[in-house]
């Protein structure tokens, strides 16, 4: 009792920002007062917290001394978290396009979520933001301003605040539904799962859990993620995991094939380093392959290289993604990149400094590239091309080069072609050569 003691009273001199499950007191804050006082409650005192609701810090169902070094774990930030703070989309504070007075507002079919996550498997303490849109003639971005919010089943598993946050802070299944104002009549719904992995997974140390994520430090521990990636129609039974790495990976001498991308990746400010994908490999040429409704953050790709000159052509190929659905991609580098896929008899195209083909929903923040890019069409310093639905860029920058040698017209300084233009957006975002999508849409905030 003494020991459990002397750490708390020194757990009091540290303090922490980010707001997750374990508000016990209800004064807003997430720190050591909080710690205490639910030390106090497991020990018998039940006055001691104010907010029963944040007591189960580590989802199981019940509330006892598990919690508390959870609690002090979130707090002292060991280990730190996961994803402290969501990015608040330029989108959710503002309308670029369309005004939801009025009749204004009739025509429309609905209204749908957009969320960068596979809420099939959300872990105890995640937070992430949700955005909207409207079914119409053309993709219409809807404010969160606009929108009614509220958890209609599960308030006791996760709260959403007025931004579209969503904190998931227990097991169980919540349901959010949205209703536009301007037409009460035009709701929707979505239901997310708070889980944790069903079963640990001994290739890794750690659980593979939000809190306590699978650790990666060598470059099979990376490979083996692929091997429990999987991909399913609907995605209703994926089972994510969180990783996170412990030191920079040195890939010399690997022999790397992406595959399918899963799950959620913290690099942890970490370097991926020295990769070079298999000639051989014709499509979706990356580190992180096929990456679908999952998060990778914090990551540097250094020196990359992919090359195919043969007869049968290559497609997407990207430092960091080949082909994406619905991901975050946060605070993510690639730097001294290589990529040339020109000569191939099947006309080899969608080639992009870090991404090569955005098929929804993508979130891109923070994010730069610093790649030579060589492709037949579709060619771009920072992303090939997009048939994407509320894709977003924002903060993003290509400081490399990108050539079309067959159709040099299909060819970008940050990307080669806009797809659907109503549904794509550009905020703050910068390449080294010309660029006209970025020149007519890109939108310069404060």
């Amino acid at each position: 009792m003494k020991k459990i003691i002397s750490v708390l009273l020194i757990a009091v001199m540290l303090t922490a920002s980010v707001l997750a499950a374990g508000d016990v007191n209800s004064d807003g804050e997430l720190n050591n007062k909080d710690v205490v006082a639910l030390f106090r409650y497991v020990s018998g005192n039940k006055t001691a917290v104010t907010n029963a609701d944040e007591c189960d810090i580590n989802g199981d169902g019940s509330i006892d001394n598990k919690d508390v070094v959870a609690l002090f774990r979130d707090v002292s930030g060991t280990p730190a978290p996961v994803f402290e703070e969501p990015f608040y989309y330029p989108n959710n504070d503002i309308v670029n396009d369309f005004n939801f007075e009025g009749d204004k507002a009739e025509g429309f079919t609905g209204i749908y979520f957009v969320i960068n996550r596979n809420t099939a498997h959300i872990s105890p303490g995640e937070r992430f933001q949700v955005r909207f849109a409207v079914y119409h003639w053309r993709d219409i971005r809807v404010s969160v301003k606009d929108v009614d919010l509220e958890i209609t089943k599960g308030k006791e598993h996760a709260t959403i605040d007025g931004k579209g946050v969503f904190t998931a802070k227990s097991v169980g299944e919540v349901e959010i539904t949205a209703t536009l104002k301007a037409d009460p009549t035009k709701t929707a719904k979505r239901t997310i799962n708070i889980t944790e992995p069903k079963e640990k997974n001994t290739m890794w140390q750690g659980s593979g859990t939000f809190r306590d994520p699978y650790l990666v430090s060598t470059a099979q521990d990376f490979l083996n993620i692929q091997k429990i990636s999987k991909y399913v129609d609907g995605l209703s039974e994926m089972d994510t995991c969180w990783f996170k790495q412990t030191n920079d990976i040195d890939f010399t001498g690997v022999d790397f094939e992406p595959g399918f991308f899963t799950h959620n990746y913290d690099g942890n400010g970490y370097k991926l380093k020295n990769i070079t994908v298999d000639e051989t490999v014709d499509r979706c040429a990356s580190v992180f392959g096929y990456a679908y409704y999952c998060v990778i953050k914090n990551v540097t790709v250094e020196n990359f290289r992919y090359e195919r000159h043969d007869t049968i052509s290559a497609w997407e190929a990207a430092v960091f993604f080949g082909n994406t659905r619905g991901i975050t991609a946060y605070n993510c580098h690639a730097v001294n990149a290589y990529i040339d896929i020109t000569g191939n008899t099947g006309n080899t195209g969608c080639a992009g400094g870090f991404l090569a083909h955005e098929v929804f929903a993508g979130s891109y923040v923070n994010c730069s590239t610093d790649a030579v890019v060589k492709g037949d069409y579709d060619v771009g310093d920072f992303y090939g091309t997009t048939e994407a639905y509320e894709g977003i860029f924002v903060n993003c920058k290509a400081t490399g080069t990108a050539e079309a040698v067959l159709y040099t017209d299909r060819c970008g300084g940050f990307t080669a072609q806009q797809g659907r233009m109503t549904a794509i957006q550009f905020y703050n975002c910068t390449s080294a050569q010309y660029d006209q999508a970025l020149e007519e849409n890109n939108v310069i905030t404060e």
